[in-house]
């Protein structure tokens, strides 16, 4: 075999060989004095990369009975060299067995391909394979061929488009071979005219395209998804393992699909992408419920988040700090096998982010990423409300009945004034005889006229506007591989006065100074400043008739706590103003959070003998934030406190409060440091081999919080005034006037956590065929247990796989692949809330300044890490030539030893005692199915299914709920049902007379009055889980040419939500309610068409609500289908590569919250955001790699 190419360079023709003078060359040919200095930073880079040996690279080859091609695979990922050969150099049916570790390049390559009589060499930075030397004498160019001669070009991409690095392009028939550069393009020169091209590559399937005298050349490879499947690589934060040695329940998040959605925090980009991975945004914060769950719930009391992982130990801080432009890849760890060496932290699973780092061999690339996303206004106007006529005539109907006499008759006479809305006032101005009537008709129809949405929509609302820049330089010589990146977000709120800023550094070098040893070395900075200025818009919602600007741009106030006929007419000279002017708060507000982060760390890896090696990590954290309210007295929030606390006596003005601004600052701090070291072992033998690690580690986090308060703080002195904290002054409450004593609210809190544990686990595979997995832990903390032995906890899992497609006796051609996964063991979790020790909390009393302490818990030197136990049995297939395949997983959980209270005697000093006494159960099914539709040469369609089901159960609880109202609320532990579900009253209908609500009790209609007073827990019946039972996504992916186009649709099913309705005790406070207003009981034969009540006395308001909204006619099933997103992308391809400073371009659009397809429920309602609707948004996003 011959091998020869040529590299154009202004129009000359040079050696391939020479590219570090062509680099040089180029720079002159550069139109701009800014494109010459980057080219020359890279040129610089290169010969750095180029100044070591490829001997120095430590290189790691194993597999049983795998192809030749698959052993050349893992060369080419460890070392960047790509693989140059014509198809007689390989015999495709040759399967060899391999075991070799920390090798040089050089002896890797002699010992696998030495005794084949196959020679290599390096030609044009790539390695050239043949049979026999290559002599320049034999290049097929002759003046006397009669075939005409032409050169071609082309590029090499695969179906999605993405161009193809080291592809092999060879003449048939001849002796003239090339390989495609990093950007997939590839030149031949004086090639006959009617050629035939051979394209081979590692991973994808041979082909062969004439040239019919086309000097330009489009070629797309399809990929061997078998052969793929062999090399694919999944991360647990301890060690990087292939896919055919797992045993666990894994989820791996690729660049590509990660880098699909766009978000300013990490997890946003891998939601809805992978199965058994939910996240939901209602109802999270009851009973410690995560908004981002795995696989259902595994505990009761303990924390539900899972544990993140990033650059392979525990992440303590901020998830905001994340730069999600860094992350390479991310692993999902569901079950004990996969996720057990984490241990007591992994009972929830586990998320392993994996962030970017340079390669050996590499040349040096700059990638530059930006987006900005678009995102509308909050969409008030889909909230369900009453109109404003329907608010005002009801007013004007509570007036008629007396309803307000005694704001004006009896409340002032003992100091109480409650705010009252504004028709009410204009109608007892008019009974005082202050206004007429047409002057009180005139004002109520100005108020009838107004919609304090268009004001809010105005003035407190924005578009939302986020971007996103990221730029990052990669690359390595042969001893030496670095990545270093910036980042940056801008976000603007959709509310006015609240931004976020970010700012992220990273800096990451790893380094080889001798052979079988490598350092590595990173920093990470972040620092982000949130701004929360904006002002709340439930409360302004609530008056629908008010405005806050008039037509000539004056801020108005609007009725806040005081009534404001009070507020308008108090005159105290020493009082401030005490209106309310929402425009005036957003002006005069000053609120902002600053956050830094630190992250050192650093590490080594050892190769003591082949096979075995040794590393140890340490990783240092630390995390500030500062959060600084300053409440000027230009704020309500500061005039407000200071006049309720102002009094006179005897002439003389006192302020509990001193005038002056407010300020509040919370400093909070977390430093961690994690050290590991463990050993790794790998061996091959003839048919087995064998992997595994085993190690200790040791883990400290502390964390501290201080909160202070300072009353009369003056701006520009910062000095603060003296306040008395013990008298109790003068006090004008909601329910008038009283004493109270000045708020202390300084306090410092903190806690410190301490681990120890020892780990190990082991892969053994035989023949390729089975597989059989252990691993180990134990872990101990500073918070359980009296004695050494009891603050420890051993967990384990075990695993086995059989590949049963590499049998004999499996003969099934339909399916190519079946893999067959089965694993038990165990995982932990923690609840710091709880400990071995007494726990106490230590106060000040705000009258006598006397220290105390409380016993918060008794002591319990038994108590015991939760256990987390968990089996899982897996299926891997491949079906149709592999135009179909997926995973499908059935899993059994049980949360065992979990932390909950116990009911203890009385008199024994306490009611209850913190104790392991609770189990809960959860069982499910993942599935995923992944399909190659359409395969042509322009245009694919490939698809993507997930499904997942889960269910949980309550097995033991120690404390029984014994009232209604506990099993009314969501997150009540009950044994024998889900952990969150609705429980309600049973409807029986509208009183057909007085159109009051009904409900069953004991099998009996009754009243809402007796329903109040009587029920039972035995009359209330459940609906189901508020979580959902079965949910998934359906993504399809098309490309045509050089667009590609992704959608994802998901759906939640399975699960109730209990909708929102009209709520009387609001109206009698004069607030706005639900639109089902209009649709309440009005005359007998209502009840037939309506459920909902007719306006009860204002003594009946609160008993009618309790009962109605909590009975299961108003639960609904949340089961939805949502377009959740959409994709579309170009990549320039060729376009832009043909200028020499890029090797990349693609641009992007990306829209999410799309809206509903289906849901089950007949109102109409969104489960999932039922009080307003989710606000659309668009990004537009640029990716250029230089």
């Amino acid at each position: 075999m011959k091998f020869f190419a040529l590299y154009r360079v202004g129009g000359q023709i040079m050696p391939r060989t020479n590219q570090t003078n062509m680099r040089i060359m180029s720079i002159f040919y550069c139109r701009s004095k800014r494109e010459r200095w980057l080219l020359l930073l890279l040129v610089l880079l290169s010969l750095q990369s180029k100044a070591f040996t490829q001997d120095s690279s430590r290189i790691t080859v194993q597999g049983n009975n795998i192809p030749i091609e698959t052993a050349l695979r893992q060369i080419e990922k460890q070392s960047g060299f790509s693989f140059v050969y014509g198809k007689p150099t390989l015999d495709d049916t040759e399967r060899i067995t391999v075991d070799i570790s920390g090798k040089g390049f050089t002896a890797v390559m002699d010992a696998l391909l030495g005794a084949r009589g196959i020679v290599w060499k390096f030609r044009g930075g790539a390695v050239v394979l043949s049979r026999e030397s290559i002599r320049r004498s034999e290049l097929p160019y002759s003046t006397k061929d009669t075939i005409p001669k032409i050169n071609v070009s082309g590029l090499v991409r695969d179906f999605s488009g993405k161009p193809l690095s080291g592809v092999t392009v060879a003449v048939k028939g001849a002796q003239v071979i090339t390989v495609s550069d990093s950007s997939g393009r590839f030149e031949l020169f004086k090639v006959n005219a009617n050629a035939t091209l051979l394209i081979s590559s590692i991973g994808y399937s041979k082909k062969e395209i004439k040239i019919r005298g086309n000097s330009n050349l489009f070629i797309e490879l399809e990929e061997r998804i078998t052969e793929l499947k062999n090399i694919e690589v999944l991360s647990t934060g301890y060690q990087d393992l292939p896919k055919e040695r797992v045993t666990g329940s894994f989820s791996h998040i690729d660049n590509e699909l990660y880098n699909r959605q766009l978000g300013t925090n990490v997890l946003e980009r891998i939601l809805n992408v992978t199965s058994g991975l939910n996240f939901e945004s209602r109802n999270q914060f009851v009973n410690n419920r995560s908004a981002i769950t795995i696989r259902g719930i595994s505990t009761i009391n303990a924390s539900m988040q899972p544990l993140v992982v990033v650059d392979n130990f525990p992440y303590e801080g901020d998830l905001n700090n994340i730069n999600p432009n860094d992350v390479e890849s991310v692993t999902v760890l569901k079950d004990a096998a996969s996720a057990s060496i984490w241990g007591v932290k992994a009972g929830n699973g586990v998320i392993v982010i994996k962030t970017k780092r340079g390669r050996y061999n590499q040349e040096s690339k700059i990638q530059f990423v930006s987006n900005v996303s678009i995102a509308e206004k909050a969409r008030i106007f889909t909230t369900p409300t009453m109109s404003v006529n329907e608010l005002i005539d009801f007013q004007k109907s509570l007036f008629a009945s007396g309803y307000y006499n005694d704001y004006d008759d009896s409340y002032p006479s003992f100091n109480y004034f409650p705010a009252i809305p504004e028709v009410a006032e204009v109608l007892l101005a008019h009974r005082r005889g202050e206004i007429s009537q047409f002057q009180a008709d005139e004002q109520i129809a100005y108020l009838r006229s107004n919609d304090i949405r268009n004001d809010i929509t105005k003035y407190l609302l924005q578009t939302g506007i986020n971007q996103q820049y990221a730029i990052n330089l990669s690359g390595g010589g042969v001893k030496h591989k670095y990545y270093g990146s910036i980042g940056y977000d801008n976000n603007r709120s959709t509310s006015i006065g609240d931004n976020f800023k970010r700012l992220t550094v990273r800096l990451d070098n790893t380094y080889s100074p001798i052979k079988n040893l490598e350092a590595n070395g990173y920093i990470v900075y972040v620092s982000s400043r949130t701004d929360n200025n904006s002002v709340s818009l439930s409360g302004l919602s609530a008056l629908p008739y008010n405005r806050i600007i008039d037509d000539e741009g004056n801020y108005l106030s609007v009725t806040n706590e005081i009534r404001k006929k009070f507020v308008d007419t108090a005159s105290y000279p020493s009082l401030y103003d005490w209106n309310y002017r929402p425009l005036d708060e957003l002006r005069n507000r000053n609120n902002r959070g600053d956050r830094q982060e630190m992250r050192l760390g650093t590490g080594f890896r050892y190769s003591v003998i082949p096979g075995l090696s040794v590393e140890a990590k340490y990783q240092f954290q630390y995390e500030i934030s500062h959060l600084r309210n300053l409440n000027s007295l230009n704020t309500y929030f500061t005039r407000d406190l200071v006049n309720r606390y102002m009094s006179i006596d005897n002439g003389r003005v006192i302020y509990g409060v001193p005038p002056g601004s407010i300020l509040d600052m919370q400093d909070s701090n977390i430093k961690s440091w994690n050290f590991r070291s463990q050993l790794n072992y790998s061996k091959t033998l003839k048919s087995s081999s064998l992997v595994g690690l085993a190690g200790v580690e040791f883990r400290e986090v502390k964390m501290e919080q201080e909160f202070i308060r300072k009353y009369g703080f003056n701006e520009q002195t910062s000095q603060t005034s003296i306040v008395d904290y013990v008298t109790q002054f003068p006090y004008l409450s909601s329910n008038g006037f009283s004493t109270a004593n000045v708020a202390y609210l300084d306090n410092i809190s903190g806690n410190i956590s301490r681990y120890r544990s020892i780990f190990g686990n082991a892969a053994y595979t035989y023949d390729g065929r089975y597989t059989a997995t252990v691993s180990g832990r134990i872990d101990g903390s500073n918070f359980f247990g009296v004695k050494a032995n009891q603050r420890k906890v051993p967990l384990w899992s075990a695993g086995l796989s059989w590949n049963i497609s590499e049998e004999n006796f499996f003969t099934l051609k339909s399916f190519p692949y079946l893999n067959v996964r089965l694993t038990y063991g165990f995982n932990g979790n923690t609840n710091n809330s709880a400990a071995a020790y007494p726990l106490v909390s230590y106060s000040i009393a705000s009258l006598t300044q006397a220290q105390s302490a409380t016993l918060i818990s008794p002591p319990n030197p038994s108590l015991r890490w939760e256990k987390v136990r968990m089996t899982n049995v897996g299926i891997d297939f491949g079906m149709i030539k592999d135009i179909i395949s997926g995973s499908f997983e059935y899993y059994q959980k049980k949360g065992i030893d979990l932390i909950s209270d116990i009911q203890v005697d009385p008199t024994s000093g306490f009611t209850k005692y913190t104790t392991n006494n609770a189990e809960i159960k959860g069982v499910g099914v993942d599935v995923s199915i992944n399909s190659n539709n359409i395969r042509l040469n322009n245009f694919k369609w490939s698809s993507n299914f997930l499904f997942s089901f889960t269910k949980d159960k309550v097995l033991k609880y120690s404390i029984t709920p014994t009232t209604v109202s506990q099993y009314l609320s969501e997150g009540t532990p009950i044994v024998g049902d889900p952990l969150f579900k609705i429980y309600s009253y049973e409807w029986a209908g509208l009183d057909p007379v007085t159109g009051g609500p009904r409900v069953y009790l004991n099998d009996t209609i009754s009243s809402f009055s007796t329903a109040a007073t009587n029920s039972k827990i035995e009359d209330l019946v459940l609906a189901g889980s508020t979580m959902p039972v079965f949910y998934g996504a359906l993504r399809n992916n098309f490309s045509f040419r050089n667009f590609s186009l992704s959608v994802n649709i998901t759906y939640k099913m399975g699960h109730y939500f209990r909708r929102s309705s009209v709520r009387y005790t609001n109206l009698y406070r004069g607030l706005n309610e639900h639109s089902d207003y209009s649709k309440r009981w009005l005359e007998p034969g209502d009840e037939l068409e309506t459920h909902v009540p007719s306006i009860p006395s204002s003594g009946d308001a609160s008993r009618v609500n309790s009962i109605y909204s909590q009975s299961d006619i108003l639960v609904e099933k949340a089961d939805h289908i949502r377009l959740q997103d959409i994709r579309l992308s170009y990549d320039f391809g060729n376009g832009v590569r043909n200028y020499k400073v890029f090797k990349g371009a693609q641009i992007f659009a990306y829209a999410t919250n799309l809206g509903l397809i289906w849901k089950t429920n007949k109102e109409g309602v969104d489960p999932e955001n039922q009080n307003m609707a989710a606000s659309r948004s668009l990004a537009i996003g640029l990716n250029v790699t230089f």
